[in-house]
């Protein structure tokens, strides 16, 4: 509950530069998809596709307009019924893919996607061994985190 109240709270234009401007054909189409404040990060990305923009500046729109991400792809926003659990037993050739993308002590949704396909997996079946390992994911291509 506390969590819920902290998140609602949360201005995610704040994030922003002040005057970031709001471009309406993004606005207009997020508006069109948003479900109780959210879109989900397929949408995102479908929409950043049809209209030929990338996905952050869809989600730098979405940010302006107060509407959250749901359903990541990665499950990063998973809740407590479809919780990931940390892999402990990752195969090697998977290990070592996403070890050798990880830069500081992150690495990146877009090439967590990239190894998710290499190795015929979802790109939910990965993170597992992305909590196993004990890596953070950053930055999301929506720019949620």
């Amino acid at each position: 509950r506390m969590a819920e109240t902290k998140q609602a709270k949360k201005s995610f234009a704040a994030k922003h530069p002040p005057g970031t401007p709001l471009r309406p054909e993004i606005a207009d189409a997020l508006k069109q998809l948003a479900k109780d404040g959210k879109v989900s990060c397929v949408e995102a990305h479908e929409l950043a596709a049809q209209l030929g923009v990338t996905p952050l500046e869809v989600g730098t729109q979405m940010d302006l307009l107060e509407l959250r991400i749901h359903a990541c792809q990665m499950g990063i926003f998973s809740n407590s019924h479809n919780k990931i659990e940390p892999m402990t037993d990752i195969p090697p050739a998977l290990k070592h893919d996403i070890e050798d993308a990880v830069e500081g002590a992150n690495v990146s949704c877009a090439a967590l996607w990239q190894i998710a396909a290499r190795h015929g997996l979802s790109r939910r079946e990965v993170m597992p061994a992305v909590d196993g390992l004990k890596i953070h994911v950053h930055p999301c291509q929506l720019g949620a985190f």
